[in-house]
């Protein structure tokens, strides 16, 4: 993530704010996730949420930004592979200051991976703040 915004940086003359302050991901799901059973499934993804929040947060450091970021989940309304208590409890666990979610229903076309199925399903926005600490050197 560091090098990808280092990059970006240097490519569009803009500064590492610019590029990781806000950070959206649709449905990030572990490996394997379908040939696990529920809990496993719930637990894994649930790590795999605090994992990415974090490594967001340690991006940032390196990159020198202390300001706010804002770390945006685009998830169905009635995910199994991990509901809202376990994400929000995944992204607090990962350094977010706070998490929220948009009141308001989304509806998105979402598919397969493999693109074999599409279909329109409720989605919702949850936001985590997650604050970025500045690397101190003297």
């Amino acid at each position: 993530m560091v090098e990808a915004v280092k990059i970006a940086c240097w490519k569009f003359d803009a500064r590492p704010t610019d590029f990781i302050s806000n950070v959206y991901v649709k449905n990030l799901n572990v490996e394997g996730e379908t040939e696990m059973d529920t809990y496993t499934r719930i637990k894994a993804n649930e790590q795999l949420y605090k994992d990415v929040t974090s490594t967001v947060i340690e991006a940032a450091r390196i990159l020198g930004v202390a300001t706010e970021l804002y770390f945006y989940i685009y998830s169905a309304a009635k995910n199994y592979k991990i509901p809202k208590a376990e994400l929000h409890g995944a992204l607090m666990g990962g350094g977010a200051q706070s998490v929220e979610m948009d009141s308001n229903i989304h509806f998105f076309k979402v598919g397969s991976n493999d693109g074999s199925i599409a279909r329109i399903l409720p989605t919702n926005l949850h936001k985590a703040i997650l604050l970025g600490k500045a690397v101190v050197t003297h």
